[in-house]
Formats: C-alpha cells, sequence, structure tokens
C-alpha cells in the first residue's frame, strides 16, 4: 500500500536553491516538494497544493528577508501549516528567531538539512 506524501512548500527566491532543496527533500520518505520563488508563487501553490508545511530558504542575508519571512508566515497561519526556516547564515537566523519562527541554522547540505523536518511538521 502506498502511503501518502505530504507536501512541503519550499521557497527560496533562487530557483536553483529550490530545485537543489527539492532534491534532497525527496530522499526523505513522506514527502513531496511543491516549489515556489516568489511570495505570490507561494500563496497560489499553497492553497492549490493543500501544503502540510512551509519551508523558506535563506543563503544570504539581505533587506527583502524579513518582508519575505513575514509574507509566509501570513500564509503559514492562514493554512494553519508549520513554518520552518532554513539558513547557514548565523544573522539570517537571529532574523527568523526575532519574527518568532522556528529555524535551523545549517550549512547548505540539500539531503542533511531536511533531517528536523519530521519533528517540525
Amino acid at each position: 500500500m502506498h502511503e501518502e506524501r505530504k507536501k512541503l512548500l519550499v521557497f527560496a527566491e533562487d530557483r536553483d536553491v529550490a530545485e537543489v532543496a527539492a532534491f534532497g527533500l525527496r530522499m526523505h520518505e513522506g514527502w513531496e516538494p511543491v516549489l515556489a520563488t516568489t511570495a505570490a508563487q507561494a500563496y497560489k501553490l499553497a492553497h492549490d497544493e493543500n501544503v502540510a508545511a512551509i519551508a523558506v530558504i535563506v543563503i544570504q542575508p539581505s533587506a527583502k528577508v524579513a518582508r519575505i519571512i513575514s509574507k509566509l508566515m501570513s500564509l503559514s497561519s492562514e493554512l494553519h501549516v508549520p513554518l520552518v526556516g532554513i539558513t547557514p547564515e548565523p544573522s539570517v537566523h537571529e532574523q527568523f528567531a526575532l519574527l518568532g519562527v522556528k529555524a535551523a541554522c545549517t550549512p547548505f547540505d540539500p539531503i542533511g538539512m531536511w533531517e528536523q523536518l519530521p519533528a517540525t511538521a
């Protein structure tokens, strides 16, 4: 019997980062990635695909990070699904914490970065 895979919205502004992260996520049982690179795309896909959780990957600090996180927090709240952050940057990890988002500060390892996901989502 085939187990239903939960859908995870994987958000990263860089399409290549999103694709590599999705590849790693596919290595974990029970999860199917849904990729978004813009807030508008994330909003539409999250609703259309009935996602179980949202992960935002931020590789480098930028002025847009807080705004992106805020938009995804609103989406997470609206859909009643968890939002998790993943970043290799301590300063971005701090931004996640200041905004109240559970986040992992880990090197960008497309397979290893998802190890804690089942506990969070």
